[in-house]
């Protein structure tokens, strides 16, 4: 296993952790941030070897996970960290819900289309593996890699939500903040296809 540290941590200051789970590697890096921009403090790297190659997607995320909580132990001890207080993932977490029985149910109902894998929230489905919620903080950037990143081909908003959940990722507004995004696009913009029709006079159709 890789691991140095990158630049020097500002004590105190809340950290951000991004893991990174593949086929034959996991990676995570802490990231602080400050003066506008994202700054790498620490980072680790851990090739897979006999068995586990042959893991699925999600045991590859979990085992990064545990790999990262074990590693970056003393990190998260001496900054500081934010706890979830959705009624959904408490539910899923203690199997408890709020007093009032509208939304009581509402929440039950929810929860079978989710759960919780090494406290990471994943959305359920039919017709696809299981998909990484993100939070607010990851979902712009996900979209702008996704959409003009490296494989990134600035694809209209419905081409892109359909990317981003085959890149297996979800939230709830999903489909609402990809359209969002494609209207400031600059490039989008400029360069989208338009009406071509030639201009010509208009003429009345009056009815016989």
């Amino acid at each position: 296993m890789d691991h140095y540290e990158v630049a020097f941590q500002e004590l105190g200051k809340p950290i951000y952790v991004y893991i990174y789970a593949f086929d034959t590697t996991m990676n995570s890096v802490i990231i602080q941030e400050g003066e506008g921009e994202q700054r790498p403090v620490y980072y680790i790297s851990k090739a897979l070897q006999g068995v586990e190659q042959r893991y699925q997607k999600i045991e590859n995320a979990t085992l990064a996970i545990i790999t990262t909580a074990i590693r970056l132990r003393s990190y998260f001890q001496s900054h500081p960290v934010s706890s979830c207080h959705n009624p959904l993932i408490n539910y899923l977490h203690t199997d408890k819900v709020l007093d009032d029985l509208q939304k009581a149910r509402r929440i039950k109902r929810e929860a079978a289309k989710y759960i919780l894998v090494a406290s990471q929230l994943y959305k359920r489905g039919f017709s696809f593996p299981l998909l990484w919620c993100l939070g607010e903080l990851k979902t712009k950037r996900a979209i702008k890699e996704i959409h003009e990143g490296v494989h990134g081909s600035h694809i209209g908003g419905r081409a892109l939500d359909s990317k981003i959940v085959l890149t297996q990722f979800y939230w709830p507004t999903l489909k609402k903040d990809s359209l969002a995004f494609i209207k400031k696009c600059d490039k989008c913009q400029r360069y989208a296809d338009q009406h071509q029709a030639p201009l010509k006079q208009l003429h009345s159709i009056t009815s016989p």
